[in-house]
């Protein structure tokens, strides 16, 4: 859904109508996401293509570090629909039968639905920058690695329907706010409210405290 991911960035200010029809047709000469795309002509920065995203989505943002994804996690997915659709699976509740992925378009119903018909599992997804999630693709799939079927998943143990029903909805509601917190973080740095790099320093520090 190229045209709504467009939509979503011009509605945000981010984007301009002049640079969305640029990209839409250097996407249709040479394919690829439209973000990719974005990213890759200079028409957008990465950082504040996610901050709009997750912010018009209302949809927590992730990091990918490739050292750090579960290579067997991320080939659950086939690099063929990872580089269709500019995604990439990062975490997988084997209990519940969830895969968390990494979209670069995270409106696109038609990836989260080719994803969980392909794996059957329930995906929910995660806005990412085009670039984080081609450089997690392309270092795991590094010499012809093949897609793995994701592992086993267990029958979950019976809930109340009410309490499931609780469960899901909480989870709802964090990721809401995830999303709603990393926007109030934008807008307070992009207003000058909030210096960058003394919260990258507080962030790191809070983090050590926690390891310790």
């Amino acid at each position: 859904m190229a045209e709504r991911l467009g939509e979503l960035l011009v509605a945000s200010g981010v984007l301009d109508r002049e640079a969305l029809d640029r990209a839409v047709a250097e996407k249709n000469r040479r394919g690829g996401p439209l973000g990719l795309v974005l990213v890759e002509m200079g028409l957008l920065g990465e950082e504040p293509y996610v901050r709009a995203l997750s912010r018009q989505l209302q949809l927590a943002a992730v990091v990918l570090d490739p050292a750090k994804v579960d290579g067997a996690v991320v080939r659950v997915v086939t690099k063929e629909t990872c580089e269709r659709y500019g995604l990439v699976a990062f975490r997988l509740d084997r209990e519940r039968g969830l895969l968390d992925l990494a979209m670069a378009d995270a409106t696109s119903n038609e990836a989260i639905d080719a994803v969980e018909a392909a794996t059957g599992l329930k995906v929910r997804p995660f806005v990412a920058g085009p670039r984080a999630v081609d450089r997690v693709v392309q270092v795991h799939y590094a010499n012809g690695a093949a897609a793995q079927p994701p592992p086993a998943v267990p029958a979950p143990t019976p809930r109340p329907a009410a309490s499931a029903q609780r469960i899901d909805d909480l989870e709802d509601a964090v990721r809401r706010l995830e999303g709603l917190v990393l926007s109030l973080i934008g807008l307070l740095v992009d207003d000058g409210k909030v210096d960058r790099e003394a919260l990258s320093k507080r962030v790191a520090k809070s983090r050590g405290g926690k390891g310790r």
